[in-house]
């Protein structure tokens, strides 16, 4: 029977695939059952909590432990959050400190901010096992931002054994190009969100002529579609710090960088500021009281100035999926998940993807705040 052969090797697919990465498709070959029946046995095991394997001789990654239900519930009764998918992560600890609020050329805030990338990696591949591949469905129109949390989770659907199939599916992009990436520089392209939905489009097998690309308006591309409705977005959620690498080559050229100059000079003179605005899809918005007004009008024009999906569009949509965690994103997301910010997002409609030492801070701020 199935369950006897695939329980007795149960420590053995779950070590082949969560520690060497090892595809489904070569897993069915040596087990005998096809892709997607050891897919759902190591995902039921994984929600069961029945393994904790730490591979303590790699050090070359992060890894998912499983999956924490009682702070998915604590997620939902304490705010208005739909839905949450709370991850054990093991091997991006930095991501957790305030180290990333130092100096960004000094070797540990370096470190917080590639501990930062491997989370997100680690938090991808769980939204693409455990949420993005349960809500689709024939003849959706998805909509992609850019970022690591909406890449990385496409990134893993290409291995994924439910991917494919899913006929009359439109992929959008949700706005243009921003030369987005990781402080790591592992990625082999970019996390532009046209990148991005390319990549989903691939996955997915999605005709051409199914996808539809935004562009980048500094190259005075424009938009390549009319913004129609979307059922499906998936989206990363960023904190504008303009020490990253790649803000500060964008901010010096087109349009935008005059805001945001305006924005990097306030966030010098005053450090409190320097984590004070958070972005999805490339609209801003500020995740703290008592910012001055110049801050919230150099917000605005940012807003007015990016070319991006009206924020209907993402608030409109049957689900959203945001990936993100880890220290930088805390005050951004309780702010989020409680409803105090102007972020294009309906909290009835949205699912978060995170870790859970980010539940955790989440709750304990809410109960403390309640």
């Amino acid at each position: 029977m199935e369950e006897d052969v695939l329980e007795r090797n149960a420590g053995q697919i779950a070590a082949k695939r969560l520690l060497e990465g090892v595809p489904y498709r070569d897993l069915a070959r040596q087990f005998g059952y096809a892709p997607s029946t050891i897919h759902r046995r190591l995902s039921g095991w994984l929600r069961d909590g029945r393994f904790g394997i730490v591979d303590y001789h790699d050090t070359g990654g992060p890894r998912l432990l499983g999956y924490d239900e009682g702070l998915e519930n604590e997620l939902s009764r304490r705010t208005p959050l739909w839905r949450a998918r709370v991850a054990h992560v093991v091997g991006a600890e930095a991501a957790t400190t305030d180290r990333y609020l130092g100096n960004p050329q000094h070797p540990e805030v370096q470190e917080a901010y590639k501990a930062a990338d491997d989370l997100h990696r680690a938090l991808g591949q769980a939204c693409a096992s455990q949420v993005l591949v349960h809500q689709l469905r024939r003849g959706m129109r998805i909509g992609v931002s850019s970022g690591r949390g909406a890449a990385y989770a496409v990134d893993a659907l290409v291995d994924h054994p439910w991917a494919g199939g899913f006929e009359g599916i439109h992929v959008a992009s949700l706005c243009s190009g921003a030369r987005v990436g990781s402080w790591s520089g592992r990625d082999r392209r970019s996390l532009d969100a046209d990148e991005n939905a390319f990549a989903l489009a691939a996955a997915l097998r999605v005709p051409e002529e199914q996808v539809a690309l935004m562009g980048d308006a500094a190259e005075g591309v424009g938009t390549h579609w009319d913004f129609t409705p979307v059922n499906l977005v998936l989206a990363g959620m960023g904190c504008l710090n303009t020490s990253h690498h790649l803000l500060r080559s964008r901010a010096r050229s087109g349009a935008i960088a005059e805001p945001l100059g305006r924005i990097e000079q306030y966030q010098a003179q005053y450090p409190e500021l320097r984590f004070a605005a958070a972005e999805i899809a490339h609209r801003l918005f500020p995740v703290r009281d008592n910012i001055p007004p110049q801050f919230l009008e150099a917000i605005e024009e940012s807003n007015s100035l990016v070319v991006a999906a009206p924020a209907e569009t993402m608030r409109n949509a049957e689900v959203m999926i945001l990936v993100a965690g880890g220290a930088q994103k805390i005050d951004a997301l309780v702010r989020l998940v409680t409803g105090q910010t102007s972020a294009p997002v309906e909290l009835r409609n949205l699912i978060l993807v995170t870790d859970a030492w980010t539940a955790q801070q989440i709750v304990a701020r809410v109960s403390r705040s309640g």
